[in-house]
C-alpha cells in the first residue's frame, strides 16, 4: 500500500506538471488557431483526468477523491490573484469607467439576487426541488437568499482569462471591475443574510440586511485603505528598506495579506479590502520603491497572480470527482441557471435601458451582449462560498 506522504508527492507533481502543460498550451493554442475551446477549459479537463486517475486507478490505493477547501480557497489562492489585479491596474482606464462599473457591479448584482431569490422561493413553493433519488427538499427562505448571493458571484479568474486586455482595453477594465465589485458585494449579500434570522421576509429584517452591506463596504473600504496607506508611510520613511528589492517586494505582499487576512477573521470583504490595498500600494507605494523593485514588483505580483489562476481552474478539475455523485436536484440547478440568465438580462439591458432615458449609455450592443456573457460565468468563489455554507440541505 502507498504511503500517505507518497500520495501528496503524487498529487503535487501532477499539478506541477499540468501547470507547465497548461502554459505551453495557453501559447501554442491561439499560434495554432484553436479556438473552439478555451486553454482554461483544457486545464480544467487536466485536472478532472488527473482527478480520475487518483480516484480510480487501484494499485495506488487511494480511499477517494480530492477535496476542495474552502478555507484554503480563500485565504491562500483568491488573495494573490486579486491583489495582483489591484497593484497593476491601469486605474486611469478604471476610474474614467467607475459609474458603469458601479451600475453593472452594485445594483445589477442585487438585480441578480432579487431575481433569483424570488425564482428559488418560488420553486419551492412549488414543489420542483426534487432529488435524483425521489426526494422533495423543503427549502427555505434562508436556504434560498444564501444561495441566491452566492450565485451572484461571478468567476473572476475565467472573465480576466478570456477577455484580452491589449485588444479590447476598455472592456477589459469594465468586465475586470464588475467581476471585481460583483464578487465583494455577493460575498458581502452572503455574510449579511448569514447573520440575519431570514425565517420570515419582512421589511424590518431586510433593512438589517442593507445595513450589514452598507456596514461591510464602508468597513472593508476603510480597512483596505489604512493598510495601503500605512504600507505606503513605512516605505516612505524608512529608508532602510530601499536597496533591498527582494524585502521591499515581500513587505507589500505581506502587508496587503494580513489586510486581507483581518478583514476575513472581522467577517467583512477581504476582496474589497485587498482590492483598495493593492491599487493605493500601486499609485503610492511604487513611487517609494526603488527603481529594480518597481519593475520587478510588477512582474513578481503578475508572475503570482498568473501562476495561482492557472492553479486555479486544474484544482476545479481534480475535486470534480468529489462532488459528481452526490444527491441533487436536476430541474432546481437548471431553474437556478435560468434565473441567472435571466437576472444578467434584466442586469445588463434593462439598467442601461435605464440609464439611456437621463443620457447616452456610452456602451453599444454587443458591449453589453459581451458583459452579460461574461458575468453569466460561475466558478470558484460561488463553488467555496457554497462549500462554507452550513444548512439542513446543503
Amino acid at each position: 500500500m502507498v504511503e500517505s506522504s507518497n500520495f501528496f508527492g503524487y498529487e503535487t507533481l501532477g499539478i506541477f506538471l499540468m501547470m507547465a502543460l497548461y502554459i505551453l498550451l495557453a501559447v501554442y493554442m491561439p499560434y495554432y488557431g484553436i479556438t473552439f475551446i478555451h486553454v482554461t477549459g483544457v486545464a480544467m479537463l487536466l485536472g478532472v483526468g488527473f482527478g480520475w486517475i487518483f480516484y480510480h486507478v487501484s494499485f495506488m490505493q487511494f480511499s477517494g477523491p480530492i477535496d476542495f477547501d474552502d478555507q484554503q480557497f480563500f485565504y491562500f489562492i483568491l488573495p494573490p490573484i486579486v491583489f495582483a489585479a489591484g497593484y497593476n491596474m491601469k486605474r486611469k482606464r478604471f476610474f474614467s469607467n467607475i459609474a458603469v462599473i458601479c451600475l453593472f457591479g452594485i445594483l445589477g448584482t442585487l438585480v441578480c439576487f432579487i431575481t433569483s431569490s424570488a425564482c428559488s422561493i418560488f420553486y419551492g413553493w412549488m414543489g420542483w426541488v426534487i432529488t435524483t433519488g425521489g426526494e422533495t427538499v423543503d427549502i427555505t427562505v434562508k436556504e434560498s437568499l444564501l444561495i441566491s448571493s452566492v450565485m451572484g458571484s461571478s468567476d473572476t479568474v475565467a472573465i480576466l482569462s478570456i477577455v484580452s486586455e491589449v485588444d479590447t482595453p476598455k472592456m477589459f477594465s469594465i468586465i475586470f471591475g464588475e467581476s471585481i465589485v460583483n464578487d465583494a458585494v455577493a460575498i458581502i449579500m452572503y455574510q449579511a443574510a448569514l447573520q440575519v434570522n431570514f425565517d420570515t421576509i419582512s421589511g424590518g429584517k431586510v433593512g438589517q440586511w442593507l445595513l450589514q452591506i452598507l456596514y461591510q463596504l464602508v468597513t472593508s473600504t476603510l480597512l483596505g485603505s489604512f493598510f495601503g496607506l500605512l504600507t505606503a508611510a513605512i516605505t516612505k520613511h524608512c529608508s532602510q528598506l530601499e536597496g533591498h528589492a527582494v524585502f521591499e517586494i515581500a513587505f507589500l505582499f505581506f502587508m496587503s495579506m494580513s489586510g486581507y487576512v483581518i478583514a476575513l477573521i472581522c467577517s467583512i470583504s477581504g476582496i474589497i479590502t485587498i482590492l483598495i490595498t493593492g491599487a493605493i500600494m500601486g499609485h503610492y507605494c511604487y513611487y517609494n520603491l526603488s527603481p529594480t523593485a518597481r519593475d520587478s514588483g510588477r512582474i513578481a505580483f503578475q508572475v503570482l497572480g498568473e501562476m495561482v489562476e492557472d492553479f486555479v481552474f486544474i484544482y476545479l478539475g481534480l475535486t470534480t470527482w468529489k462532488y459528481l455523485f452526490t444527491s441533487l436536484s436536476i430541474y432546481y440547478v437548471l431553474g437556478m441557471v435560468f434565473s441567472i440568465l435571466l437576472g444578467r438580462v434584466f442586469s445588463c439591458f434593462l439598467l442601461p435601458l435605464c440609464w439611456h432615458v437621463f443620457r447616452q449609455f456610452p456602451l453599444k450592443l454587443n458591449e453589453l451582449g459581451m458583459i452579460w456573457f461574461g458575468g453569466s460565468i460561475r466558478g470558484c468563489i460561488a463553488f467555496g462560498l457554497i462549500l462554507s455554507v452550513d444548512t439542513e440541505h446543503k
